[in-house]
């Protein structure tokens, strides 16, 4: 898959690829569930809610996981 020359087009990319994801959300229900990859930095640009939500989840996180 090519990459675009615009930032748009980038992004898209990433998307497509699931370059760079940090996070995973579970998405569907029953035996219709997937692993949706996503990238903090966009949903938290897009969100007030993950802007909040993801730096708390990181001063929370269990030290054992962390790299």
């Amino acid at each position: 898959m090519s990459k675009s020359a615009s930032l748009v087009g980038r992004m898209k990319h990433l998307l497509d690829t699931g370059n760079g994801a940090d996070v995973q959300f579970l998405v569907g229900g029953g035996d219709e569930k997937e692993l949706l990859p996503a990238h903090k930095l966009i949903l938290m640009a897009a969100s007030d809610v993950f802007e909040a939500m993801f730096p708390f989840d990181a001063q929370n996180a269990n030290a054992a996981s962390s790299i």
